[in-house]
Protein backbone atom coordinates (compact mmCIF):
# COMPACT_ATOMS: atom_id res chain seq x y z
CA UNK A 1 0.00 0.00 0.00
CA UNK A 2 1.53 3.54 -0.99
CA UNK A 3 2.06 6.18 1.47
CA UNK A 4 -0.32 8.85 1.11
CA UNK A 5 0.91 12.17 -0.21
CA UNK A 6 1.24 14.81 2.24
CA UNK A 7 -0.85 18.15 1.98
CA UNK A 8 -1.56 21.01 3.93
CA UNK A 9 -5.29 22.67 4.43
CA UNK A 10 -5.26 26.99 4.63
CA UNK A 11 -8.17 28.53 5.84
CA UNK A 12 -10.11 25.65 8.01
CA UNK A 13 -13.31 27.28 8.69
CA UNK A 14 -14.17 25.43 11.56
CA UNK A 15 -12.83 27.72 13.80
CA UNK A 16 -16.00 29.95 12.83
CA UNK A 17 -18.43 27.21 14.41
CA UNK A 18 -20.57 27.08 11.69
CA UNK A 19 -22.46 23.71 10.27
CA UNK A 20 -21.71 25.07 6.75
CA UNK A 21 -18.13 25.40 7.43
CA UNK A 22 -18.03 21.70 9.01
CA UNK A 23 -19.50 20.17 6.24
CA UNK A 24 -17.01 21.94 3.72
CA UNK A 25 -14.04 20.50 5.77
CA UNK A 26 -15.30 17.54 6.16
CA UNK A 27 -15.72 17.46 2.44
CA UNK A 28 -12.48 18.10 1.82
CA UNK A 29 -10.76 15.75 4.39
CA UNK A 30 -12.99 12.90 2.59
CA UNK A 31 -12.03 13.67 -0.54
CA UNK A 32 -8.64 14.14 0.28
CA UNK A 33 -8.17 10.88 2.26
CA UNK A 34 -10.30 9.03 -0.69
CA UNK A 35 -7.51 10.15 -3.19
CA UNK A 36 -4.68 8.85 -1.22
CA UNK A 37 -3.91 11.72 0.25
CA UNK A 38 -2.87 13.15 4.15
CA UNK A 39 -3.75 16.49 5.88
CA UNK A 40 -0.21 16.94 7.22
CA UNK A 41 -0.45 20.86 8.26
CA UNK A 42 -3.79 23.03 8.79
CA UNK A 43 -4.04 26.87 9.44
CA UNK A 44 -7.32 28.23 11.11
CA UNK A 45 -9.07 30.76 9.19
CA UNK A 46 -8.63 34.25 10.61
CA UNK A 47 -5.09 32.72 11.13
CA UNK A 48 -1.85 33.95 9.60
CA UNK A 49 -0.53 31.23 7.62
CA UNK A 50 2.75 32.83 8.11
CA UNK A 51 3.50 30.86 11.33
CA UNK A 52 6.04 28.81 12.17
CA UNK A 53 4.66 25.40 12.21
CA UNK A 54 2.60 25.63 9.42
CA UNK A 55 5.49 26.86 7.09
CA UNK A 56 7.10 23.86 8.29
CA UNK A 57 4.47 21.49 7.40
CA UNK A 58 4.20 23.21 4.05
CA UNK A 59 8.09 22.34 3.34
CA UNK A 60 7.15 18.68 3.67
CA UNK A 61 3.91 18.99 2.12
CA UNK A 62 3.77 18.14 -1.85
CA UNK A 63 0.34 20.25 -2.01
CA UNK A 64 -1.56 23.29 -0.46
CA UNK A 65 -5.35 23.31 -0.85
CA UNK A 66 -6.51 26.60 -0.17
CA UNK A 67 -10.39 26.76 1.11
CA UNK A 68 -11.61 29.90 -0.33
CA UNK A 69 -15.44 30.03 0.61
CA UNK A 70 -17.04 33.33 1.36
CA UNK A 71 -13.95 34.99 1.79
CA UNK A 72 -13.03 36.55 -2.06
CA UNK A 73 -14.91 39.77 -1.92
CA UNK A 74 -14.79 43.30 -2.17
CA UNK A 75 -10.41 43.26 -2.46
CA UNK A 76 -10.88 42.51 1.43
CA UNK A 77 -7.70 42.34 3.30
CA UNK A 78 -8.41 39.06 4.26
CA UNK A 79 -8.99 38.18 0.39
CA UNK A 80 -5.38 39.45 -0.40
CA UNK A 81 -3.62 37.72 2.82
CA UNK A 82 -5.61 34.22 1.46
CA UNK A 83 -4.09 34.66 -1.85
CA UNK A 84 -0.76 35.15 -1.33
CA UNK A 85 0.20 31.74 -0.64
CA UNK A 86 0.05 31.17 -4.29
CA UNK A 87 3.00 33.08 -5.09
CA UNK A 88 4.99 31.57 -2.23
CA UNK A 89 4.17 27.99 -2.40
CA UNK A 90 5.26 28.36 -6.31
CA UNK A 91 8.24 30.09 -5.18
CA UNK A 92 9.26 26.79 -2.89
CA UNK A 93 7.87 24.56 -5.54
CA UNK A 94 5.05 23.37 -3.79
CA UNK A 95 1.68 23.65 -6.27
CA UNK A 96 -1.19 25.31 -4.66
CA UNK A 97 -4.55 25.43 -5.75
CA UNK A 98 -7.93 27.01 -4.64
CA UNK A 99 -11.02 25.38 -4.41
CA UNK A 100 -14.95 26.07 -3.06
CA UNK A 101 -14.33 29.85 -3.33
CA UNK A 102 -16.72 32.97 -4.43
CA UNK A 103 -15.58 35.69 -6.17
CA UNK A 104 -17.09 39.02 -6.65
CA UNK A 105 -16.40 42.70 -6.65
CA UNK A 106 -12.39 42.45 -6.91
CA UNK A 107 -9.83 44.11 -8.70
CA UNK A 108 -7.00 43.43 -11.13
CA UNK A 109 -4.68 42.92 -8.36
CA UNK A 110 -6.03 40.41 -6.53
CA UNK A 111 -7.35 38.48 -9.98
CA UNK A 112 -3.64 38.66 -10.98
CA UNK A 113 -2.96 36.95 -7.89
CA UNK A 114 -4.99 34.10 -8.99
CA UNK A 115 -2.46 33.09 -11.51
CA UNK A 116 0.40 31.29 -8.94
CA UNK A 117 -2.83 28.40 -8.68
CA UNK A 118 -2.50 25.53 -10.01
CA UNK A 119 -6.04 25.31 -10.16
CA UNK A 120 -8.98 27.18 -9.23
CA UNK A 121 -12.29 26.17 -8.71
CA UNK A 122 -14.81 28.53 -8.30
CA UNK A 123 -18.29 27.47 -6.51
CA UNK A 124 -20.62 29.44 -8.63
CA UNK A 125 -20.97 30.48 -12.66
CA UNK A 126 -21.00 34.22 -11.61
CA UNK A 127 -17.84 33.84 -9.76
CA UNK A 128 -16.04 32.09 -12.69
CA UNK A 129 -17.69 34.94 -15.57
CA UNK A 130 -15.97 37.32 -13.77
CA UNK A 131 -12.49 35.44 -13.26
CA UNK A 132 -12.59 34.06 -17.06
CA UNK A 133 -13.36 37.62 -18.18
CA UNK A 134 -9.65 39.39 -16.60
CA UNK A 135 -8.16 35.55 -18.40
CA UNK A 136 -7.52 33.18 -15.54
CA UNK A 137 -8.68 29.87 -16.34
CA UNK A 138 -11.09 28.14 -13.64
CA UNK A 139 -13.87 25.62 -13.51
CA UNK A 140 -16.72 25.40 -11.63
CA UNK A 141 -17.83 23.32 -8.62
CA UNK A 142 -20.76 23.80 -6.79
CA UNK A 143 -20.44 24.44 -3.12
CA UNK A 144 -18.56 21.67 -1.12
CA UNK A 145 -21.06 21.81 1.53
CA UNK A 146 -23.26 19.37 -1.04
CA UNK A 147 -21.20 16.60 -0.88
CA UNK A 148 -20.95 14.40 1.71
CA UNK A 149 -24.68 12.94 2.03
CA UNK A 150 -27.65 14.23 4.37
CA UNK A 151 -29.15 12.30 7.00
CA UNK A 152 -32.15 10.02 6.18
CA UNK A 153 -35.06 12.63 6.06
CA UNK A 154 -38.03 11.01 8.43
CA UNK A 155 -41.42 10.08 7.72
CA UNK A 156 -43.12 13.21 9.78
CA UNK A 157 -45.11 15.69 8.12
CA UNK A 158 -43.24 19.46 7.34
CA UNK A 159 -45.45 21.82 9.30
CA UNK A 160 -43.81 24.56 10.45
CA UNK A 161 -41.97 27.40 9.45
CA UNK A 162 -38.06 28.26 10.28
CA UNK A 163 -36.07 31.22 10.06
CA UNK A 164 -32.10 31.35 10.49
CA UNK A 165 -29.92 34.85 10.99
CA UNK A 166 -27.36 36.75 8.85
CA UNK A 167 -24.05 37.55 8.91
CA UNK A 168 -25.47 41.58 8.31
CA UNK A 169 -26.77 41.74 11.95
CA UNK A 170 -29.71 44.42 10.71
CA UNK A 171 -30.39 41.46 8.50
CA UNK A 172 -30.82 39.58 11.35
CA UNK A 173 -32.98 41.57 13.13
CA UNK A 174 -35.15 42.05 10.50
CA UNK A 175 -35.50 38.32 10.15
CA UNK A 176 -36.15 37.63 13.66
CA UNK A 177 -39.05 40.54 13.72
CA UNK A 178 -40.86 38.77 10.57
CA UNK A 179 -40.40 35.55 12.75
CA UNK A 180 -42.09 36.45 15.12
CA UNK A 181 -44.90 38.17 13.09
CA UNK A 182 -45.44 35.41 11.39
CA UNK A 183 -45.07 32.05 14.89
CA UNK A 184 -41.88 30.66 13.24
CA UNK A 185 -39.26 28.80 14.84
CA UNK A 186 -35.41 29.81 15.19
CA UNK A 187 -32.40 27.62 14.25
CA UNK A 188 -28.94 28.53 14.18
CA UNK A 189 -26.53 27.26 11.54
CA UNK A 190 -23.45 28.85 14.23
CA UNK A 191 -23.55 27.65 17.54
CA UNK A 192 -21.41 28.71 20.41
CA UNK A 193 -18.31 27.47 22.30
CA UNK A 194 -18.72 25.74 24.95
CA UNK A 195 -19.29 27.32 28.82
CA UNK A 196 -19.95 30.67 30.13
CA UNK A 197 -17.04 32.19 28.75
CA UNK A 198 -17.73 30.75 25.55
CA UNK A 199 -21.28 31.44 25.51
CA UNK A 200 -20.86 35.28 26.69
CA UNK A 201 -17.85 35.54 23.39
CA UNK A 202 -20.57 33.89 21.16
CA UNK A 203 -23.28 37.00 21.68
CA UNK A 204 -20.68 39.95 21.85
CA UNK A 205 -19.79 38.29 18.11
CA UNK A 206 -23.20 39.34 17.47
CA UNK A 207 -22.75 43.51 17.73
CA UNK A 208 -20.19 45.90 16.92
CA UNK A 209 -18.81 48.64 19.42
CA UNK A 210 -21.16 51.84 17.95
CA UNK A 211 -24.16 49.43 18.94
CA UNK A 212 -24.07 50.52 21.95
CA UNK A 213 -25.06 54.06 20.87
CA UNK A 214 -28.69 53.19 19.97
CA UNK A 215 -29.13 50.57 23.28
CA UNK A 216 -32.76 50.06 21.64
CA UNK A 217 -31.48 48.27 18.96
CA UNK A 218 -27.83 47.04 21.00
CA UNK A 219 -30.81 45.31 22.90
CA UNK A 220 -32.39 43.66 20.11
CA UNK A 221 -29.18 42.45 19.10
CA UNK A 222 -28.31 40.62 21.97
CA UNK A 223 -31.76 39.35 22.76
CA UNK A 224 -31.41 37.60 19.25
CA UNK A 225 -28.01 36.26 19.65
CA UNK A 226 -28.98 34.51 22.94
CA UNK A 227 -31.85 33.26 20.80
CA UNK A 228 -29.70 31.40 18.51
CA UNK A 229 -27.67 30.60 21.07
CA UNK A 230 -30.61 28.70 22.65
CA UNK A 231 -31.70 26.99 18.65
CA UNK A 232 -28.22 25.90 18.19
CA UNK A 233 -26.21 22.07 17.82
CA UNK A 234 -23.09 21.86 18.17
CA UNK A 235 -23.29 18.85 15.37
CA UNK A 236 -24.58 19.16 12.35
CA UNK A 237 -26.01 15.76 11.91
CA UNK A 238 -29.10 17.07 14.31
CA UNK A 239 -28.53 20.52 12.72
CA UNK A 240 -29.83 18.87 9.30
CA UNK A 241 -32.04 16.39 10.53
CA UNK A 242 -33.73 19.47 12.40
CA UNK A 243 -33.92 21.76 9.07
CA UNK A 244 -34.97 18.33 7.67
CA UNK A 245 -38.76 18.78 9.43
CA UNK A 246 -39.87 22.20 8.71
CA UNK A 247 -42.14 23.09 5.54
CA UNK A 248 -40.23 26.40 5.01
CA UNK A 249 -37.10 28.04 5.75
CA UNK A 250 -36.48 31.43 5.74
CA UNK A 251 -32.69 32.73 5.73
CA UNK A 252 -29.82 35.26 5.33
CA UNK A 253 -27.31 32.50 5.52
CA UNK A 254 -25.59 30.77 2.17
CA UNK A 255 -24.76 27.71 3.85
CA UNK A 256 -28.82 27.32 5.26
CA UNK A 257 -29.67 27.13 1.85
CA UNK A 258 -26.97 24.76 0.35
CA UNK A 259 -28.24 22.51 3.35
CA UNK A 260 -31.93 23.12 2.77
CA UNK A 261 -31.54 21.43 -0.82
CA UNK A 262 -29.70 18.39 0.82
CA UNK A 263 -32.21 17.91 2.91
CA UNK A 264 -35.35 19.11 0.61
CA UNK A 265 -36.64 22.01 2.12
CA UNK A 266 -37.93 24.87 0.43
CA UNK A 267 -36.19 28.19 1.41
CA UNK A 268 -36.33 32.28 0.70
CA UNK A 269 -33.88 34.43 1.77
CA UNK A 270 -32.89 38.12 1.96
CA UNK A 271 -29.48 38.66 0.42
CA UNK A 272 -26.27 38.24 1.97
CA UNK A 273 -23.52 40.33 1.95
CA UNK A 274 -22.33 39.50 -1.39
CA UNK A 275 -25.07 37.93 -4.02
CA UNK A 276 -23.66 34.40 -3.39
CA UNK A 277 -27.55 33.32 -2.47
CA UNK A 278 -28.60 34.56 -5.89
CA UNK A 279 -26.05 33.04 -8.11
CA UNK A 280 -26.54 29.59 -6.19
CA UNK A 281 -30.53 30.20 -6.97
CA UNK A 282 -29.35 30.68 -10.56
CA UNK A 283 -27.50 27.89 -10.87
CA UNK A 284 -29.61 25.43 -9.27
CA UNK A 285 -32.47 26.15 -11.28
CA UNK A 286 -34.57 27.55 -8.62
CA UNK A 287 -37.33 30.32 -9.01
CA UNK A 288 -35.36 33.61 -8.94
CA UNK A 289 -38.43 35.25 -6.02
CA UNK A 290 -36.33 32.56 -3.75
CA UNK A 291 -33.59 35.18 -3.69
CA UNK A 292 -34.52 38.23 -3.12
CA UNK A 293 -38.35 37.68 -1.35
CA UNK A 294 -40.10 40.36 1.05
CA UNK A 295 -40.15 40.16 4.78
CA UNK A 296 -43.98 39.79 5.22
CA UNK A 297 -46.76 37.51 6.13
CA UNK A 298 -48.32 37.27 2.86
CA UNK A 299 -44.89 36.42 0.83
CA UNK A 300 -44.30 34.08 3.46
CA UNK A 301 -47.44 32.19 3.27
CA UNK A 302 -47.17 32.11 -0.65
CA UNK A 303 -43.66 30.29 -0.19
CA UNK A 304 -44.73 28.07 2.41
CA UNK A 305 -47.65 26.91 0.77
CA UNK A 306 -45.55 26.92 -2.99
CA UNK A 307 -43.30 24.32 -1.81
CA UNK A 308 -40.86 23.13 -4.55
CA UNK A 309 -42.14 23.55 -8.06
CA UNK A 310 -41.47 19.95 -10.02
CA UNK A 311 -39.32 21.75 -12.34
CA UNK A 312 -37.34 22.82 -8.90
CA UNK A 313 -37.25 19.25 -7.53
CA UNK A 314 -35.33 18.17 -10.94
CA UNK A 315 -33.22 20.76 -10.69
CA UNK A 316 -32.21 20.23 -7.28
CA UNK A 317 -31.17 16.38 -8.00
CA UNK A 318 -29.43 17.62 -11.04
CA UNK A 319 -27.42 19.90 -9.21
CA UNK A 320 -26.53 17.98 -6.25
CA UNK A 321 -25.60 15.39 -8.45
CA UNK A 322 -22.98 17.45 -10.39
CA UNK A 323 -21.84 19.23 -7.42
CA UNK A 324 -21.16 15.58 -6.27
CA UNK A 325 -18.93 14.79 -9.30
CA UNK A 326 -17.66 17.50 -10.31
CA UNK A 327 -16.00 17.56 -6.28
CA UNK A 328 -14.40 14.10 -6.86
CA UNK A 329 -13.13 15.08 -10.53
CA UNK A 330 -11.57 17.92 -8.67
CA UNK A 331 -9.65 16.16 -6.41
CA UNK A 332 -8.47 13.22 -8.45
CA UNK A 333 -7.28 16.19 -10.73
CA UNK A 334 -5.67 17.65 -7.62
CA UNK A 335 -4.23 14.48 -6.66
CA UNK A 336 -2.58 14.45 -10.43
CA UNK A 337 -0.88 17.98 -9.04
CA UNK A 338 0.73 16.87 -6.13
Amino acid sequence: MSTPLPVCILNDTRVDRHHGCERVMGAIEALVARNGMQVTGSCPAHADWKDPAFLKALEGARLVIVNGEGTLHHDRPAARRLLEIGAYARATGVPAVLVNAGWEANGPELLAMLRDFALVALRDGASADAVRAGGVACRVVPDLSLYLPAPEAGAAARERIVFTDSVDRFKAVALDRCRRQVGGDTLSIVFPPPGAAGYLRFLRQGFAARDALTPAQLLRIVRLRNRLGRNSFTRTEPFLSALGRYRLLVSGRFHACTLALITGTPFISVPSNTSKIATLVADAGLAPWRASTDLDANSIAHASAAGWSPQEREAIATHVADARSGAERMFRDIRELA
